[in-house]
């Protein structure tokens, strides 16, 4: 397991979350927050993914920096509840994450015989990223 998936969290609707349950599928962590308008727009083709990709890749949301209550409501309201969304008010998870140099889209498999062994994918931007987009970063993982 990668180090920038080494930690644990809570989800928006209180439950407790190991990162170590992503180990052997490639793991996409969309940093979101509910003031955001891109992350809004991004929202359904994020869950899109999340779907077509269920049992093969791995899709948690991490929201932040808000409350809570923002938080839950902005999963309501986007219908993006089908996958987990970490509560993130500090910024832990987004520390945890950048402090390794991991980007948002990782391979948390080890037995990967390839460039990405035992290391996170890199890829990096910010804005709306499209279905398509995302899926050809999970494809080349």
């Amino acid at each position: 397991m990668p180090e920038a998936l080494q930690f644990t969290a809570t989800t928006v609707d209180g439950k407790p979350f190991d990162a170590k349950a992503l180990a052997g599928k490639p793991a996409v962590l969309w940093f979101w927050a509910p003031w955001c308008p891109t992350c809004r727009g991004q929202a359904a083709e994020t869950a899109k993914v999340a779907a077509d990709y269920e049992g093969k890749a791995n899709v948690v949301g991490v929201a932040g920096p808000d409350k809570n209550a923002a938080m839950r409501d902005f999963v309501a309201d986007t219908g993006t509840g089908t996958f987990p969304h970490l509560s993130d008010e500090a910024g832990e998870v987004w520390a945890a994450v950048r402090d390794h140099r991991a980007e948002p889209l990782c391979d948390s498999r080890q037995d990967r015989r390839d460039r990405l062994r035992g290391r996170t994918a890199r890829r990096q931007g910010s804005g709306r990223l499209a279905s398509h987009a995302l899926e050809v970063h999970i494809g080349d993982i």
